[in-house]
Formats: structure tokens, sequence, C-alpha cells
């Protein structure tokens, strides 16, 4: 499993607390190697594939 991180948008209230120089990112999983960010339910199906691949 590799990782990816991407740039977000801040809240009004990080810009009002850190200024509006303020950067937010966000880093999570990328399961299928594809650069992007993948939520539980992609991460789930690639590993259930490989274990059904592998497992044998």
């Amino acid at each position: 499993m590799s990782k990816v991180t991407i740039i977000v948008k801040p809240e009004p209230e990080e810009i009002a607390k850190y200024g509006t120089d303020v950067v937010k990112s966000l880093t999570g999983s990328d399961c299928d190697r594809d650069g992007f960010m993948d939520d539980n339910a992609t991460c789930n199906a690639v590993y259930y594939k490989l274990w059904m691949t592998y497992a044998r």
C-alpha cells in the first residue's frame, strides 16, 4: 500500500486562526496505486481481490 498526500481548501476557522497563507493537506492510502486517495470500500475490494488471487 502506498500513501498519497493531497492539498485541500482550509476551513474558514483555520484561515482566521493561521492567516490567509495556511495550507491544509490530507494523507491517505492509495490501495490500487492509481495516484488518488482511496476510501475504505475501495481498499477492502482491492485487498479481497488480492486475497482471492494469492491465498489459494
